[in-house]
């Protein structure tokens, strides 16, 4: 179970720090508080993490791609963890990325962010928190780029966006309440628990 744990958590999560200690009392004393993140709406969320998740009590946050076929065929499982206290992010709805970055022959050119507008953006981004609210009931939640991209033909999009979530997981820039977003890979369950404790012995929160 050990493995199968660390395997999902590895390839699907990112890791968060909460910043702002000063402001935030967290149960039983503890010095930091970890948020693990799910990005596209993958079968293997549901049909893995969850179960997880579910049996050790933890809860997720789950950047749902809106236009991936899971969010249909599947919609009640997604609604379903929702109520079970799991969060449902902003991941947009089509997963625009900048086709020019390195390794990224994959993006289509209809969803290419070096020839899209920040209007454009805008409102899929704005169109995806109404699809969700129609998912979870919810008006406030938090946004992760798609592939770490803040930039458009337009310039940064992002800063435009900020008074529409309660945080924007990406570094620290638009964090608000995330110190510090880490997304490995390639490393080992302890490895990220080492990791983690080594945030604590710093003083870092």
């Amino acid at each position: 179970m050990k493995s199968k744990l660390a395997f999902v958590l590895f390839s699907l999560f990112s890791i968060s720090l909460t910043t702002n200690a000063s402001e935030i009392i967290w149960p039983n004393n503890a010095k930091l508080a970890v948020n693990l993140s799910y990005d596209d709406a993958l079968n293997s969320q549901l049909d893995n993490a969850i179960p997880v998740l579910n049996k050790y009590n933890i809860h997720g946050s789950f950047f749902l791609t809106l236009s991936n076929s899971t969010v249909q065929t599947r919609l009640e499982e997604w609604r379903q963890i929702a109520k079970d206290g799991h969060e449902l992010g902003n991941h947009t709805i089509f997963h625009p990325c900048r086709k020019n970055e390195e390794g990224r022959s994959w993006v289509p050119e209809h969803r290419n962010l070096d020839t899209t507008s920040n209007q454009a953006i805008w409102e899929e981004v704005r169109m995806a928190n109404a699809i969700l609210f129609s998912i979870d009931g919810k008006t406030k939640r938090t946004y992760t780029p798609p592939c770490g991209d803040i930039v458009t033909d337009n310039g940064n999009y992002v800063e435009a966006l900020q008074d529409d979530f309660v945080a924007i997981k990406w570094q620290n820039k638009y964090g608000k309440i995330y110190d510090k977003v880490y997304m490995p890979h390639g490393v080992s369950g302890q490895q990220l628990i080492e990791y983690v404790k080594g945030q604590q012995a710093k003083g870092e929160r």
